[in-house]
C-alpha cells in the first residue's frame, strides 16, 4: 500500500529512523514486530518504549504528557483514545468521527479538537484512570521483566491482554492519562484485505480466523476469557489445575 518507501523516505531524512520489513511469505504481525524493534534498541542508550499502533494518530504533546506521568519503570501509561462511532461507546475512550480511512482525515481539525479536550480536562481533577491499551508507554525494563508479547497470539488478537495480564501480574501500575490523545481509525486488521480493499461492516475472514484462534490460546492459556473494568483495567481470575484420580476397585467385576 505504499508504506514501506514511505518509511524508506522517512529514514533517509531522519537517521534515528529504523525500518524491519518481513520478507517472508508468513504474516507475523505487530505481536512478533514489536519484539523485533525493542531488540534492535539493545546497545542504544534508550530507556522507554512506546507501542504505537499504525491506524493512530497523536495529538500536540503527545510524548510530553504521556512522560508526565511516568514516575518510576513500573509505571505504564496508555493515551486516551478518540475513535469513530464504529465500536461501543465506553468511559475509557471518546466518541468523535474524524473519518474511517486516512484519505480524509484532516489533521489540523483534530488537533484542534484535541486541543479543546486538553484545556477541558486540566480544568478539572481527572487528569488520569487506571486502564491498559494502546499506545502505552514503558521502561525498557519492565516490558523485558514479562519477557515481551507472547509469540502464541501471533499475528495478532489477544496478544495486547496477555501481555497487559503479565504487567498486572509484574507490578506494574497502569494509567491511563488523559492529556494525551490519539485519533484512532480503528480496526485496521479486520476491515482490511490484503489487497487494500476497504470492508466496512464485514471482517475479514482473515481476521476472523486468527481472531478466534487468538481467543481459544488464551482461555487455555488464563483458564478464562479476556476480562476487564469499565475503563479497561484487566481482571485476572485464578486459575486451577484439577486432577482427578481414578483407581481400580475390587468391589466391580471387570466386564
Amino acid at each position: 500500500d505504499g508504506t514501506w518507501p514511505w518509511m524508506q523516505e522517512i529514514s533517509k531524512q531522519d537517521p534515528n529512523t529504523i525500518c524491519i520489513k518481513n520478507n517472508s511469505k508468513e504474516r507475523v504481525g505487530h505481536t512478533i514486530s514489536y519484539d523485533l524493534m525493542v531488540d534492535m534498541l539493545r546497545g542504544i542508550d534508550i530507556k522507554y518504549i512506546c507501542i504505537f499502533h499504525s491506524d493512530m494518530v497523536a495529538s500536540p504533546g503527545f510524548d510530553e504528557y504521556m512522560f508526565k506521568n511516568i514516575s518510576g519503570e513500573l509505571d505504564i501509561v496508555s493515551a486516551t483514545r478518540i475513535e469513530p462511532p464504529l465500536h461501543q461507546p465506553g468511559p475509557e475512550k471518546i466518541h468523535a468521527d474524524f473519518g474511517m480511512v486516512p484519505e480524509i482525515f484532516e489533521p489540523k481539525t483534530f488537533d484542534a479538537y484535541s486541543k479543546i479536550l486538553l484545556r477541558n480536562i486540566q480544568k478539572t481533577d481527572k487528569r488520569s484512570t487506571r486502564g491498559f491499551f494502546a499506545p502505552w508507554l514503558a521502561h525498557i525494563s519492565m516490558f523485558d521483566k514479562v519477557n515481551g508479547h507472547d509469540s502464541l497470539y501471533r499475528p495478532q488478537s489477544r496478544e495486547d491482554s496477555d501481555i497487559g495480564n503479565r504487567f498486572v501480574l509484574a507490578g506494574a501500575n497502569l494509567i491511563q492519562t488523559w492529556e494525551a490523545f490519539v485519533y484512532h481509525f480503528t480496526c485496521r486488521g479486520s476491515r482490511f484485505q490484503k489487497d487494500g480493499k476497504l470492508l466496512l461492516g464485514n471482517n475479514s475472514e482473515e481476521w476472523q480466523f486468527t481472531n478466534h484462534k487468538g481467543e481459544r490460546n488464551f482461555v487455555r492459556k488464563w483458564g478464562n476469557f479476556v476480562e476487564h473494568d469499565p475503563f479497561m483495567l484487566p481482571i485476572i481470575k485464578p486459575k486451577y489445575d484439577l486432577d482427578l484420580n481414578v483407581e481400580i476397585s475390587d468391589i466391580f467385576d471387570p466386564i
